[in-house]
């Protein structure tokens, strides 16, 4: 990784969707590209995994995989992360 350059991972999820996450600041915050609009969340804590929310959506990583909550409702369904990207 060359410097100035933040790591990335792709995610597939169970609807079809795809997510482009990009962490920053030691992965303590994260930009989530939807294709239909960009978030940045912090981390905040968690039981296990790595979470990161807004006001409204909870993005919580374990392993390879990703859960989505907006407004404490499922969205996309699991979402899995795509081979051959970085985190």
């Amino acid at each position: 990784m060359t410097a100035g350059c933040a790591p990335r991972a792709g995610y597939v999820c169970d609807n079809g969707k795809t997510l482009e996450v990009t962490f920053h600041d030691h992965q303590h915050k994260i930009d989530v590209d939807t294709g239909t609009g960009t978030f940045y969340l912090r981390s905040v804590p968690a039981s296990s995994g790595a979470r990161y929310a807004d006001e409204e959506r909870v993005f919580w990583f374990k392993g390879d995989d990703l859960s989505v909550t907006v407004n404490d409702r499922p969205v996309y369904g699991q979402c899995r992360k795509v081979s051959g990207t970085s985190r």
